[in-house]
């Protein structure tokens, strides 16, 4: 088994420094000094073979506005193990700190979420570092989902649903209230006590079937025009 220590500095002398309740353990082949040293000269600390294409990801990742450093370790410790490394890395030189092993990686950082550096790992080839690193630099730093965003998108949409459905249950209910129909001869009363023609009587003049317009003086009478009422002439006595 790998020895390790607690660190709370680079001395393996100062007390256990703990994050919650577990203490950060780092492998103590680990020099975490000459490590933050390479770190700060070119932002890499690997073997001479990873060194361009390392840097080339750093650049990459500094021309989008992100600060970004890269270990690569020969040995094999657990997968926590990796990710102890880079937190204690990252506390002394900030931005975002990768650490690959040959079998695994662990990251910290105060630019992106834990969320974010979880998924970028996914079917990384941490065998092969020069390749994961520029990989691993594309996925963190391409548009990421906002999620907070999305959820206050839905909310909204949500709060819009239920008022439509309420206005629209609202309106419904109004079509179908007995107080909302016109009463039978309200309007025909209403329009009458206004001194509103009949419309029956209106297309019946229209017609000139007016028999219910009383004759006046001026009309002659069947008398006087010497005609019968079904409009034949008399023949006197």
């Amino acid at each position: 088994m790998t020895p390790t220590r607690e660190l709370a500095g680079w001395s393996a002398s100062t007390a256990a420094h703990t994050l919650g309740p577990f203490p950060m353990v780092v492998p103590a082949s680990v020099d975490l000094p000459a490590i933050e040293a390479q770190l700060r000269a070119t932002h890499v600390s690997a073997p001479d073979d990873e060194t361009a294409a390392l840097e080339h990801a750093v650049a990459t990742a500094r021309a989008k506005g992100h600060d970004i450093y890269f270990v690569v370790l020969s040995e094999q410790y657990g997968s926590t193990s990796y990710r102890d490394i880079a937190t204690e890395l990252q506390k002394h030189t900030g931005g975002t700190v990768v650490v690959f092993g040959p079998n695994d990686l662990g990251s910290a950082s105060d630019d992106f979420s834990r969320v974010t550096l979880e998924q970028a790992r996914d079917n990384l080839p941490v065998s092969t570092p020069s390749q994961a690193a520029n990989t691993y630099v594309d996925r963190i730093t391409s548009d990421q989902v906002s999620w907070t965003a999305i959820t206050l998108v839905l909310i909204v949409v949500v709060v819009i649903g239920a008022v439509i459905a309420r206005f629209t249950q609202l309106r419904n209910r109004r079509k179908s209230s007995p107080d909302a129909s016109v009463d039978d001869g309200t309007e025909a009363d209403r329009g009458a006590d206004l001194g509103e023609a009949d419309p029956v009587v209106e297309r019946r003049g229209q017609r000139g079937i007016r028999a219910d317009v009383p004759r006046t003086d001026s009309e002659p009478s069947s008398a006087q025009t010497g005609t019968t009422p079904s409009g034949s002439e008399s023949t006197g006595p």
